[in-house]
């Protein structure tokens, strides 16, 4: 409104509004000068300033440079994490929170938070938190993020599930994979809570077939419902359009004839994945449709 009001034409409209600029701007001061807790609140909160300028030839926007600038003003100053701090990490109106833990990570050379959020990883939120500040600290650091995972495995106090997420915040690295696929041999975490793992992202992409078969298998030993989140991972692992590899055939096509009521979403991806059988058989995907036609 402040540019706007400078065009031909405003003046007597900007005239009305310049005391209420003026109780904002000052209200603005008063939040951008106050204590950490509430700038800290006001950063993580919903993103308001959408404006951006290009770092390293990336757009860098406002909420993300201000999460970055709250990052370092707390490893400059640790105490400023208090309890309080902590708990709007996992506050749902926290919508920042990510860039913040990525960027605290980022800026952390020491790895001076990392007991901290270690110590936080004790149900699913903190786990997702560990492993979004062990993405950050992944920048700089890779090697310390495999010996902190494979430390944390052999941690009995520690829960094998909670390794989940960091697994998939630091990607498909040699590590993690070898460490996924202990965890799925030992059975030690759930086969519902893996296939979260690739409902977005492209974990998967660079994996050998026979590795992705090996995963997608014990994932198809989980809940009843497991064909409708089979069908997704394969849908995105497929994506773009591309043939379907011969390993993977058989859990593809089990998950399209178990497959129950699939809504819009499951069968789009449902088509996605009969669209990439055929590109790899298409006499297998004949069959399939018309078993499907035969079963209405």
């Amino acid at each position: 409104f402040t540019e706007a009001s400078k065009r031909p034409g405003q003046a007597e409209d900007a005239e009305k509004w310049s005391a209420v600029l003026q109780e904002l701007a000052a209200l603005r001061r008063q939040i951008d000068d106050g204590p950490f807790e509430l700038r800290l609140k006001v950063g993580l909160g919903r993103a308001f300033d959408h404006s951006w300028v290009e770092v390293n030839g990336k757009r860098e926007y406002a909420f993300e440079k201000r999460c970055r600038d709250l990052a370092r003003e707390v490893l400059a100053k640790p105490e400023l994490m208090t309890q309080a701090a902590w708990t709007m990490l996992r506050d749902q109106e926290s919508s920042q929170a990510h860039n913040f833990i990525i960027a605290l990570g980022a800026s952390d050379h020491n790895a001076s938070f990392l007991p901290l959020f270690c110590a936080d990883a004790t149900d699913e939120h903190g786990g997702h938190n560990l492993g979004l500040y062990l993405a950050g600290l992944q920048q700089h650091q890779p090697a310390l993020i495999d010996v902190q995972l494979e430390g944390l495995d052999a941690n009995p106090d520690f829960p094998k599930a909670r390794l989940l997420r960091p697994i998939s915040l630091t990607g498909p690295t040699p590590v993690n994979r070898n460490l996924l696929l202990r965890l799925i041999a030992k059975r030690e975490v759930e086969p519902f809570a893996v296939g979260q793992m690739f409902t977005m992202g492209r974990w998967l992409e660079p994996l050998p077939p026979a590795e992705v078969r090996l995963i997608l298998e014990f994932i198809a030993t989980g809940p009843p419902d497991w064909p409708k989140l089979m069908v997704h991972i394969i849908s995105l692992y497929l994506h773009p359009r591309k043939p379907l590899a011969a390993e993977l055939l058989p859990i593809a096509e089990r998950a399209l004839r178990e497959i129950q009521a699939p809504d819009d979403s499951a069968d789009w991806d449902c088509g996605q994945v009969a669209i990439g059988i055929a590109e790899k058989d298409i006499d297998k995907a004949v069959q399939l449709l018309r078993d499907q036609i035969d079963g209405v």
